[in-house]
């Protein structure tokens, strides 16, 4: 099946035209055709050129040319990917560090308070061992205290009002 193709040949002469149109189509290609007769029309774009004289080197042309349009795009559209791909990696990066941020915060909060016996002044460790406060303030494991009771003056504690 021939191959659509536009092409846009400076010629002069009608019947160079129809022979370069010719080969194109012996080359099988189906070629959407248009002439000027001077090079201040080409402003219409051109790839690539081929002298009259050599007409033999047309479809070899045209096929190059057509490979290297081929080549462009799918580069095109692969550092277009790529760009994408990149973008959401620093996206990604971007949620990674925020939920970082998040879990520190929270881990910060959740180590900050401490089991603190309003009745003997003990402090439960995270093992859930009652210690005095002296031994945790001697290995440095204090930040806020938050009141509490331990076992000994629940008990103590019940037991007097009951």
């Amino acid at each position: 099946m021939p191959q659509l193709l536009r092409v846009l040949i400076l010629e002069d002469e009608p019947t160079d035209f129809e022979l370069a149109v010719r080969e194109l189509c012996r080359e099988g290609f189906l070629p959407a055709v248009l002439r000027v007769e001077n090079e201040a029309d080409l402003r219409h774009g051109a790839a690539d050129f081929v002298p009259k004289q050599n007409l033999a080197r047309l479809g070899s042309s045209v096929r190059r040319a057509l490979n290297l349009a081929a080549e462009r795009a799918r580069r095109r559209r692969a550092e277009e990917a790529l760009e994408q791909r990149e973008q959401q990696l620093r996206e990604a990066a971007t949620d990674r560090e925020r939920l970082s941020r998040q879990l520190q915060a929270t881990l910060a909060q959740l180590e900050s308070v401490i089991p603190f016996c309003a009745g003997c002044q003990k402090i439960r460790d995270d093992r859930g061992v009652w210690n005095h406060v002296k031994s945790c303030v001697q290995n440095g494991s204090l930040a806020a205290l938050g009141h509490s009771l331990c076992p000994e003056c629940a008990q103590r504690l019940c037991a007097s009002t009951g």
